[in-house]
């Protein structure tokens, strides 16, 4: 006979888990929330996984521990083995749904009213995870007595989602699905092989461990084919997870299609993703920007053909083949985003000239950082007229003093010098 929902272990779990999720949260912070974008937010509840996985893991040991010592009703129970082990699970599974839910939520404050999708894909993933967890409790409170069974489940959800994620082998972390939470900057999106081999391997997994169960409580006869079932099925996840998985880095986020950029039409083309755009200085910041570019060009500087969001990585490279990378946030002051836009100037052909000497390798960087600072001061004065709301410092102040002339040909020296060895970097003003 089922046992009521009101007498459920499990309903005992959730107010501590929900508190619990409060401390992890805000222990985890790190960074800037990526405004508007449902694909991060997601994504990053995957971190705080850790705590439903629990509620999952625990309760259903919970409910395997109680079929466990009727094993002799099972054998002649007249109802649906499907139907005993779904009852032992469901209550579980939903509870850790729900925890997730609400983890979700707490990531999600800055997410709400943002333009982009909701990543179904990364739900269903989630969802897929928590099932593993809750059936490898469901096997394991089937196994071993409750004072064993219930703390070895809670320890193997625990193990499994924290200590992949620190092998060097990088496969079985996206097995275990805590990878998910390295996805995605605006620039990015999950990479799809990542979310199903996660997905793959925990359903597959999940009907391995329901299968075992089933055996270890009698509630289908015996025969060769329920003794191997189990071990084929978790056999079968983990090869073709770790098919699936094959050569993935430690990241789970690869690059948005390009036709997804929102893009301003200029001189130079200044592309934002949408959710980006979404909010900025002002009404539309891919207008700054180019109000930032344009004054730049103005003065006599040669800037790249594009100004595009960000790189594949989330971290701000060189301008390459007439393409400036820009690592931006919704909400940036007009000193960040100068700043931001500038650092697209990274230079990086200059710290590999081996061949020249060292004076001339300090010279270059000097020139690289000069011209850094000059851009980001005049990024700025572009949208601030009255002045950037920070002093120039060193050589830039005495740049500043010369000509428009001559800081547009001293800078366009520098820059030259940023993207080439055999260009001659230009002494300090």
């Amino acid at each position: 006979m089922p046992v009521p929902f009101r007498r459920r272990a499990v309903l005992w779990l959730v107010p501590p888990a929900l508190v619990l999720l409060f401390v992890v949260n805000n222990a985890s912070q790190t960074g800037t929330p990526l405004t508007g974008y449902w694909t991060w937010t997601v994504a990053h509840s995957v971190l705080l996984l850790i705590v439903p996985a629990a509620v999952a893991a625990t309760g259903a040991a919970l409910e395997g521990a109680r079929l466990r010592t009727r094993a002799i009703e099972n054998r002649t129970n007249l109802r649906n083995p499907l139907a005993v082990l779904w009852d032992a699970i469901w209550t579980n599974y939903t509870a850790a749904l729900i925890v997730q839910a609400f983890a979700i939520g707490l990531v999600a404050a800055d997410a709400w009213g943002g333009r982009s999708r909701m990543p179904w894909e990364l739900l269903i993933a989630i969802a897929a995870m928590l099932l593993f967890h809750s059936s490898a409790g469901l096997l394991l409170g089937s196994l071993l007595r409750p004072m064993l069974g219930v703390p070895i489940a809670l320890a193997f959800s625990y193990a499994w989602l924290g200590f992949t994620g620190t092998v060097p082998w990088f496969a079985p972390r996206h097995l275990a699905g805590l990878v998910l939470e390295t996805c995605c900057f605006y620039d990015q999106q999950p990479d799809p092989r990542s979310v199903l081999a996660a997905s793959v391997f925990a359903i597959l997994a999940s009907a391995g461990f329901v299968a075992g169960a089933a055996r270890a409580l009698h509630l289908i006869p015996g025969g060769w084919m329920p003794r191997i079932a189990a071990p084929a099925l978790l056999t079968a996840a983990v090869v073709v997870g770790l098919a699936i998985a094959a050569g993935l880095t430690s990241t789970a986020a690869t690059e948005r299609t390009d036709a997804e950029l929102r893009c301003t039409p200029g001189r130079t083309e200044v592309c934002l993703y949408p959710e980006q755009a979404a909010a900025g200085l002002g009404s539309d910041p891919t207008a700054d920007i180019q109000q930032m570019v344009d004054h730049v060009m103005a003065l006599g500087v040669t800037m790249p053909d594009r100004v595009v969001a960000g790189s594949v990585d989330g971290s701000v490279s060189t301008a390459t083949a007439g393409e400036l990378h820009l690592r931006y946030l919704p909400g940036m002051t007009v000193e960040q985003l100068a700043g931001s836009l500038a650092s697209g100037f990274q230079g990086e052909l200059a710290l590999t000239c081996a061949a020249e000497s060292v004076e001339r390798t300090i010279t270059r960087q000097e020139a690289a950082d000069t011209a850094r600072s000059w851009l980001a001061l005049q990024f700025a004065m572009a949208i601030r007229d009255t002045g950037p709301g920070f002093e120039p410092q060193g050589p830039v102040a005495t740049l500043v003093q010369a000509s428009a002339a001559e800081q547009a040909d001293w800078v366009g020296a520098a820059l030259a010098s940023m993207q080439a060895c055999n260009a001659e970097p230009p002494t300090l003003p």
